[in-house]
Formats: structure tokens, sequence, C-alpha cells
């Protein structure tokens, strides 16, 4: 998944990279900071700011699950049908740091109101269980 820009699939460089420490010790909302930065920054920023608190919660289950045990290359959906938005997290294959930290590179894409966005990132898979994303 190389290349520049918002993507951040750049393998070895990105793979080298220690994970933060975890900000809290509460899952949803370390995963939610993660992903949130992801939905907000990376995919299409107006789009992504059009979330509602109920997408954002379906994203970031989605998300987990995607990472945690998605098939690579294998979508993981979600959807809305009170905001009618929706969108997806494909994990990529799992590799290891040279710190030994387990980490995947993904694309999320959502649809807010019509309007598409994708953005990819890597997330690292920290001690308790939780990933977090480290770049994106």
């Amino acid at each position: 998944m190389g290349g520049g820009g918002a993507d951040v699939g750049g393998g070895p460089v990105v793979g080298e990279k220690q994970p933060k420490p975890p900000v809290t010790d509460d899952n949803s909302r370390l995963l939610a900071l993660s992903v949130g930065a992801v939905a907000g920054s990376q995919l299409g920023g107006n789009v992504g700011r059009q979330l509602t608190g109920t997408d954002r919660a379906r994203m970031q289950e989605s998300t987990q699950r995607a990472l945690e045990t998605g098939t690579s290359g294998e979508a993981v959906f979600w959807n809305n049908a009170d905001s009618g938005n929706s969108g997806s997290t494909t994990p990529q294959a799992r590799f290891t740091t040279s710190g030994g930290t387990t980490c995947r590179e993904f694309q999320q894409s959502i649809t807010v109101g019509g309007e598409n966005a994708t953005a990819y990132g890597t997330a690292c898979r920290q001690p308790d269980g939780r990933w977090m994303v480290v770049s994106g």
C-alpha cells in the first residue's frame, strides 16, 4: 500500500516506528481518539467531520474487529441506517516491528451524504490487546 501524502503504507519505514503509549485506560476512548484522528483529518476533512457519534462508534468497532480478526484484503463494513452513513476498514497483513510490536496497515473508507473519502493508516497492537493508530 505504498505511496505518498495521506497514504502511510510505507512498509519498513512505518514498521520501524514505535507506537506511542496509550493515553487512557478506556479502550473505546483510545480507539476513538486514534480512529477519530484518521477520520477527521484524513477522510476528506469535511466528510469526516460530518460523522455522527453513532457513526464514529460503529466505525471504531468495525476497525477494531478488522485489525484484530480481519482477513488481509477483506473489508469489514459498518453502516448507520439513521444517518445513512457507512464505511469499511480493510486490514492488510500483520507485520512485526524491530521492537517486536505487531502492526497492520489498513484502508478506511466512508460515505457521508453521498460523498466518499478514503484514508490509509497503520495501527499497532498494544500489550493489553488494544489497537492504536500510530500513523495515518
